[in-house]
């Protein structure tokens, strides 16, 4: 009885010197020993829909702390850490949702907040559509590649692959308007395969048109070729 006793005494004085000394540290402004916490996430562009998870972490690796967060003045959720950041799973489904949002860190009474932290909402782009005109001649054909993507939030890079190859540089479109990309090559024997990708700011998300063939030469012309 005794034992248990002097155990929940030993660690309220623990606890009461540790609270007392976190405050002292913190009206001190001692910013080395509790600076403010960082909240960061892997990424900041999100689309509709999305799970995110943020991570709130503080440079004091020795420190059992209280983390919240917040969106607004919305109470998300609370978790402790000592050395870890710890991890909040969201979803993000609609725009006010974006933020802002930030994390508080506290020990006892003394708490410091992050940075706010804001996502944006970025529309994906729609699988884009490829257009081909050529002007053939008896010994070259000179080809214009046309893709748009009639959906999906700007700017949108292009890019135009033969077969698997890409064949031109990212091109960037900041209206809703068609990139558009000129080769020109000899009159080959065997068809011709093309196609284009559409990408804006959503990471690891591109879209694609559809293989476009064109056959082996002809006599000498202008043609358009479209996927169907």
């Amino acid at each position: 009885m005794w034992r248990h006793l002097n155990r929940l005494l030993f660690w309220s004085i623990f606890s009461s010197v540790t609270c007392r000394k976190a405050v002292l540290d913190c009206e001190a402004m001692k910013t080395n020993e509790f600076p403010s916490p960082c909240l960061d996430s892997k990424t900041n562009v999100v689309m509709k829909g999305q799970n995110v998870s943020m991570f709130c972490s503080h440079k004091n690796k020795s420190l059992q702390i209280t983390y919240s967060l917040f969106r607004h003045k919305t109470h998300l959720g609370t978790q402790n850490g000592k050395g870890e950041p710890a991890i909040f799973n969201l979803s993000i489904t609609e725009a006010h949702e974006s933020g802002p949002y930030k994390c508080k860190a506290q020990v006892c009474s003394c708490s410091k907040y992050s940075r706010d932290f804001n996502f944006t909402i970025v529309e994906p782009v729609t699988a884009p559509v490829l257009n081909i005109t050529v002007i053939q001649t008896e010994t070259d054909r000179h080809i214009t590649l046309h893709c748009l993507s009639v959906n999906g939030s700007l700017p949108i890079n292009y890019t135009f692959f033969e077969k698997h190859i890409a064949i031109s540089p990212a091109i960037s479109k900041y209206d809703r308007e068609s990139a558009e990309f000129k080769l020109t090559r000899k009159n080959p024997g065997e068809e011709e395969e093309y196609r284009c990708e559409a990408k804006n700011r959503l990471p690891d998300y591109a879209a694609y048109s559809q293989t476009v063939t064109m056959p082996s030469t002809g006599k000498s012309d202008q043609s358009s070729f479209s996927q169907v």
